[in-house]
């Protein structure tokens, strides 16, 4: 969670058009004092001066140019402490990447409602009412429906925890800015960084933080800053520098296995490298919250190991059915179906510690996904495909394939469809 204020916080909000009211007066219902700006001189002008705790940009394709600039400059000037959050069009990928990529905290999508607002600031700076409106969210939804338990759990730990990570993953091709994107995220650890690299060579000559990463290559530096990351987000004591000597305790690709090794098997220039990457850190990610799933902890890390193993044989018979599939758009997420699915199957059973045997029962007794949906909604109040479908959407690079995971198997329900055309076509796929 973010830090707490009792303290009305400051927010400024820059937008280039009329969304900027709006935006104002629901930061002003989490607890913010909030000034908005239609100018970008304006806006510059205040974070000098007013020093804001967050500040928040509207950025759309048009705009895309000057804000860019601006962001740069902004870190430039102001360093990265500040915490900036963009927002941009439905499933404007490229637009969220090259945001990530300047320096912005996080990147959420119109249109903006108030528990994704809350959700999103939520882990950068907690307010009163920021918390008020995530527990009416998770216990209180305006239908008359019992909340699943496990729904604080999600909010509280799964979503914060998500979200730190979102803002280390990137999809970028070039890899000059990929070098770029991680000395952005390296730079709070310049010192340790620098001196660990510099120990591991022979030569005199000291390197710099940029000159360090190239030493140290891309892929590395990646699995360093998240697994950073995940343990800054989780326990706080997965990996750590020693201040003497620079060496570091833990390995990055033992913390972030799954994630290691898909983009392993799929290819590190495979077009399916960020969604084999982030569908791996999701099970990273369980594997650690399973910490706290008492005696049934090594059942359950186990049960992730086979069931990721079991994911990448059945996608590459997919992939190779797929060939032939010229028109399938979303065909990279038939792995995301696979792992996402089961990955509502682990958050349920980390939360529930009888859902392992449920599990065991519907296996035992070969019970279809169906049966299995109705049985958890009378036991939980919630099904696995549900859950996993809510941690689909909330992860970076899996967001378009959240009602695969849901819809499946009942592609029926998308039939006729405009808007859901390529998930009916992925679901009938998988069900041949």
């Amino acid at each position: 969670m973010g830090v707490r204020t009792s303290v009305k916080p400051l927010i400024l909000v820059l937008s280039l058009d009329s969304e900027v009211l709006g935006i104002i007066h629901k930061c002003e219902e989490l607890g913010f004092r909030a000034t908005g700006f239609d100018s970008p001189q304006d806006f510059l002008a205040a974070l000098k001066s007013q020093k804001p705790q967050l500040s928040i940009l509207f950025v759309t394709e048009s705009q895309k140019k000057i804000m860019l600039a601006m962001v740069q400059g902004i870190r430039n000037v102001l360093g990265k402490e500040l915490i900036l959050i963009g927002v941009v069009g439905k499933k404007d990928k490229a637009l969220t990447q090259d945001l990530l990529t300047k320096g912005l905290n996080q990147v959420i999508e119109r249109p903006l409602s108030l528990s994704k607002l809350a959700t999103t600031i939520g882990p950068f700076v907690m307010t009163p009412k920021i918390q008020k409106v995530l527990e009416t969210f998770a216990k209180e939804p305006q239908f008359k429906f019992k909340t699943p338990e496990i729904l604080d759990w999600f909010f509280q730990k799964f979503s914060p925890a998500l979200a730190g990570l979102s803002s280390v993953l990137e999809n970028l091709e070039d890899v000059e800015l990929q070098y770029q994107f991680y000395s952005q995220r390296l730079a709070s650890y310049a010192v340790a960084f620098t001196t660990m690299v510099n120990s591991q060579r022979k030569s005199e000559t000291k390197l710099d933080l940029m000159q360090s990463i190239r030493a140290y290559g891309v892929n590395q530096s990646r699995r360093l800053v998240v697994a950073l990351k995940l343990s800054e987000a989780t326990t706080g004591n997965l990996i750590s520098w020693n201040d003497k000597t620079g060496a570091l305790s833990g390995d990055p690709k033992a913390i972030i296995p799954f994630a290691v090794k898909s983009v392993e098997h799929f290819g590190e220039d495979s077009h399916m490298r960020e969604v084999a990457f982030n569908n791996g850190l999701v099970y990273d990610l369980l594997f650690v919250l399973s910490e706290h799933a008492g005696n049934k902890k090594s059942i359950i890390r186990k049960d992730l190991e086979r069931s990721f193993d079991a994911n990448i044989k059945k996608a590459d018979e997919y992939f190779k059915k797929a060939k032939a599939e010229k028109s399938l758009k979303l065909a990279q997420h038939s792995f995301t179906l696979l792992m996402m699915r089961d990955a509502g199957k682990f958050a349920m059973s980390i939360f529930y510690p009888d859902f392992i045997d449920v599990i065991s029962w519907y296996d035992k007794k070969s019970i279809k996904s169906p049966l299995q949906h109705i049985t958890e909604f009378e036991k939980y109040n919630i099904s696995h495909n549900l859950m996993g479908a809510l941690i689909a959407q909330s992860t970076p690079g899996l967001t378009e394939a959240y009602p695969v995971v849901l819809f499946h198997p009942y592609a029926f329900m998308l039939r006729g469809s405009k808007s859901e055309k390529d998930v009916f076509e992925l679901i009938q796929f998988t069900l041949r």
